[in-house]
């Protein structure tokens, strides 16, 4: 059952339109996908780390209100960033190999 949900959460959230059975070939489209998601992960990533370092780092702790919430964007962003490794797998191997866990986890996250 789990695994039929996570296979439904992965072709419902990506561009996979062949069927289940064709895992050889990728088209162009969703190396497209695939690639602009890694870029994106890569680059939040590293400015949200950035952000938070700046946030948290010489000053002290953060007083004003803007700078709350800065920070919490960033922390949000940066916990979104962390689960996008999996879905881009998943995409590519047509196929969730990442447990019960993190199957449940992932659409709660995205």
């Amino acid at each position: 059952m789990a695994t039929q949900l996570c296979r439904t959460f992965i072709y419902r959230n990506s561009s996979i339109l062949s069927s289940p059975s064709n895992h050889s070939h990728i088209s162009d489209a969703e190396w497209i996908t695939n690639s602009i998601s890694l870029i994106i992960f890569v680059l939040a990533f590293i400015g949200n780390t950035a952000a938070l370092i700046v946030m948290f780092g010489s000053r002290g702790p953060i007083r004003l209100t803007n700078s709350r919430y800065l920070a919490n964007l960033a922390c949000a962003d940066l916990l979104r960033a962390c689960f996008m490794p999996f879905t881009i797998i998943a995409r590519m191997k047509r196929n969730f190999m990442f447990g019960k866990m993190i199957c449940k986890i992932l659409p709660i996250v995205q």
